[in-house]
């Protein structure tokens, strides 16, 4: 019986320590994230497609016209940088972007940003949107108008994880400035959260609209309806997709890998058109593989993830894309919900703008080790 106590014993003393250095480990990499950074230190580490460095204040905004970043450019990642989403109610051909600290002193220099040339068109990747939870953000290929751009921030290795601050405006054709915005972001380190260290497979997702919730097991069936009209009848069909697998591994390094394997099913619209019923592909299976870094954002409870290197398999055909610091893609920037074992993420959306969330899609996983 003593020596199964003191086995015991010996046990719950590593427990101990392992949790007390997963937690040291945490707390130092929060720490680290609300270290504060002068305003001229970023600015003078940032790259920007497209922009100009001046010194000095930018132009006194006039205020004609709007600008809208909704909840964008809080989030910012090391060797990789931010995004602002920005929106006016005009046409916008320019930016002027400025650096600020926590005190509130601003830089000695300022961006001025040509936004065509700086738009994240070139890093379209036509991620398919098999996942909402994962490829909420990442499906660039949609074209914008042109009062709508992606701004593209990127830092050298010289930007270390802290806290800053930023004013950005926008300017049209006819010189027309918008009023600046303030944002203040945090540079995330990789990883951040020990608990979220392993890998996870997922079980099920739910998706909850108007009231209405339908839950989908992996190696089902998820279709949704569509309707299509052909001289002047209007055809039923459903597209449907069976997710065979899908897991992620979350290191403690801060790197991850991710992979899922697909059986689609999607309509011949050639075909459902020439004969006017519904007539679908025959299925195909689609694989595809990410790596690239993680990051916990401990204020929004949120798990980032930032893929470098993509493989895709399409029925046995592979095609493969690398992408360089700076020039990463957002595979997932989604709250979290962990439940021991069960990793629940989580996408809301408001439909019709009433500010109510009328949406909401839940991807669940279990951690196996």
């Amino acid at each position: 019986m003593k020596n199964i106590f003191k086995g015991i014993a010996v046990l719950a003393l590593v427990i101990a320590v392992s949790c007390s250095e997963d937690d040291a480990k945490d707390t130092q990499a929060v720490n680290k994230e609300t270290i504060p950074l002068a305003a001229n230190t970023v600015s003078d580490n940032v790259i920007i497609k497209g922009g100009t460095k001046e010194e000095g204040m930018p132009p006194t905004p006039n205020k004609a016209i709007t600008l809208d970043i909704a909840d964008s450019g809080k989030a910012a990642f090391l060797n990789e940088g931010f995004e602002i989403n920005l929106t006016s109610n005009v046409n916008i051909v320019g930016a002027y972007l400025q650096f600020k600290d926590q005190e509130g002193a601003v830089s000695d220099s300022y961006y001025d940003i040509d936004l065509t040339e700086n738009s994240l068109s070139n890093k379209a990747v036509n991620v398919p949107k098999v996942d909402e939870a994962f490829f909420s953000k990442t499906n660039t290929t949609t074209a914008k108008d042109d009062n709508e751009f992606t701004l593209d921030v990127d830092f050298n290795s010289d930007i270390e994880p802290g806290t800053f601050c930023y004013l950005v405006c926008v300017y049209d054709a006819e010189g027309n400035i918008s009023e600046p915005i303030q944002v203040c972001t945090t540079v995330e380190s990789w990883g951040g959260n020990s608990d979220l260290i392993g890998t996870w497979n997922y079980t099920k997702k739910e998706v909850t609209e108007d009231g209405e919730t339908k839950i989908v097991l992996v190696g089902e069936n998820g279709c949704n309806e569509y309707s299509i009209t052909c001289e002047d009848e209007e055809l039923f069909y459903e597209n449907c997709t069976l997710i065979e697998y899908q897991n992620f591994t979350l290191n403690e390094d801060g790197t991850f890998t991710y992979e899922y394997k697909n059986v689609i099913n999607n309509l011949d619209f050639g075909a459902t058109f020439a004969e006017c019923e519904p007539i679908f592909k025959e299925e195909y299976v689609f694989i595809e593989k990410f790596e690239g870094f993680w990051a916990y954002r401990e204020a929004e409870s949120s798990l980032s993830l930032v893929f470098y290197e993509q493989v895709r398999i399409t029925d046995g055909e592979v095609e493969n894309r690398s992408f360089a610091n700076g020039e990463g893609i957002v595979l997932s920037d989604s709250p979290i919900e962990l439940n021991g074992k069960t990793l629940v993420r989580i996408n809301t959306r408001d439909n019709d703008g009433d500010g109510i969330n009328d949406y909401t899609f839940k991807t669940f996983s279990e951690k196996s080790n």
